[in-house]
């Protein structure tokens, strides 16, 4: 009798280890799915650059977020830009491009210097006044351009933002151009995106959030 109660007592004791065990593994599961899920599906749908790379100018002392499937690619001035564009080949400190191949998506930054310390419309119009692929323009329709740009602010930073839409062939081209300013710095951010949804004409989520994740010193 107490061989089998002993027995039933070790029986017992394998049956709880065996419940432990199993809440556990289960546990571990639940735990896993719901980590699986906020990290790919709940984290970036309330953080979406959380998982986008980073790209910091120690150089003119800015830093901002690109998605992963941008190729990132710097720029130079060409002999080219430096004889049939010197203004910009002198004034100019840093340009790089964000490109999406796939989608036909363009994010290009062009840092330039700005002295004088000018705010960004002062800053364009003077700019347009010296650009030397722009010589031999008459002045009302370099006025009429700058005159389509309109006053914003990116991140507390006053800017001007220029944005239209066209129809080229059977493709639609989204263009947006603004131009912020910092101490001595003019910023020129542009997003082109070819192929643009009939049914989205705000499409830019993607700049937005690049503009929104930009810093400067």
């Amino acid at each position: 009798m107490e061989n089998l109660e002993q027995n039933l007592n070790i029986d017992t004791k394998k049956s709880k280890k065996k419940k432990i065990v199993l809440v556990v593994l289960i546990c571990i599961v639940v735990l896993g799915i719901v980590s699986a899920s906020w990290a790919f599906l709940i984290q970036p749908k309330f953080f979406p650059t959380i998982y986008w790379r980073t790209y910091k100018s120690e150089k003119n002392g800015f830093l901002v977020k690109y998605p992963r499937d941008y190729q990132f690619g710097t720029e130079t001035r060409t002999d080219f830009d430096r004889e049939y564009a010197p203004f910009f080949a002198q004034i100019e400190r840093e340009n790089f491009s964000l490109k999406k191949e796939m989608g036909r998506s363009t994010i290009r930054i062009s840092v330039y210097g700005n002295p004088e310390r000018l705010s960004p419309r002062e800053w364009n119009r003077w700019a347009s006044k010296n650009d030397d692929r722009m010589l031999g323009v008459e002045h009302e329709e370099k006025d009429s351009n700058l005159d389509s740009f309109k006053d914003t602010t990116v991140n507390g930073l006053s800017a001007i933002d220029f944005s239209f839409e066209e129809p080229v062939a059977s493709d639609i081209l989204i263009r947006t151009t603004m131009i912020l300013v910092k101490n001595d710095k003019a910023f020129n951010i542009s997003y082109t995106k070819h192929n643009a949804s009939l049914n989205n004409k705000n499409d830019k989520t993607v700049f937005d959030l690049f503009l929104k994740s930009l810093q400067i010193d």
